[in-house]
């Protein structure tokens, strides 16, 4: 359904719930009718089992002749932006949860517990989505399955990055829905901006 559809479809139960963005979840119009958020876990893998919601960057593609054609310092401009450009992207997706997260007490928005969600979405993309990807692969992808294991062996080692920044004694004594509402308001003042930019920028120069 198109996002300018939203509100009439779920004024009239044409639609129970929606996927939606911080950026549309944060409409108070929205939030009149939908009461409930949860956060769904949209990648998966056997050693990330937390309920957080994911973000979303964007990607950039290069010819790899033209890339290869670049001398070393053009090729270090384009990294260095990216880098940046990437943490700008990130951390105004986590500025937006962080709104929606602290506007919910006064909108009467509740947080629920995702955990039986996330379960459902995880055994979907292994039984259908992932089996789909590797069925449907481009010809010229000849091993769509080691791509998907580097996929989330990437998504790990920024697991494990990330995880340092999380003082784990503030949600303590939280239940699992406060825990990840206060985890959106939190985020954006949570992550050290110039580390991750050396960060991403060291990734994308291997």
């Amino acid at each position: 359904m198109q996002t300018t559809d939203l509100y009439e479809g779920l004024q009239r139960g044409v639609v129970d719930c929606t996927f939606a963005a911080s950026s549309a979840a944060a409409w108070p119009s929205l939030q009149i009718l939908a009461q409930r958020a949860a956060t769904a876990k949209l990648f998966q893998s056997e050693e990330l089992q937390e309920e957080w919601a994911s973000t979303f960057g964007s990607g950039y593609a290069v010819n790899l002749d033209t890339w290869n054609s670049f001398p070393d310092e053009v090729k270090q401009i384009f990294v260095e932006a990216s880098a940046q450009l990437l943490a700008d992207i990130t951390r105004a997706t986590l500025e937006g949860y962080a709104e929606f997260a602290a506007t919910t007490e006064e909108s009467g928005v509740v947080f629920t517990d995702p955990t039986e969600l996330n379960e459902v979405i995880s055994k979907q993309q292994e039984e259908a989505a992932v089996a789909a990807m590797v069925e449907n692969a481009p010809a010229g992808l000849n091993e769509p399955e080691a791509l998907i294991t580097t996929f989330r062996d990437h998504l790990k080692a920024w697991e494990d990055k990330a995880s340092g920044m999380i003082d784990e004694e503030t949600y303590q004594g939280m239940d699992r829905a406060e825990q990840i509402r206060q985890s959106f308001i939190d985020a954006p003042e949570s992550i050290d901006w110039d580390a991750y930019v050396t960060e991403v920028t060291a990734l994308l120069s291997e």
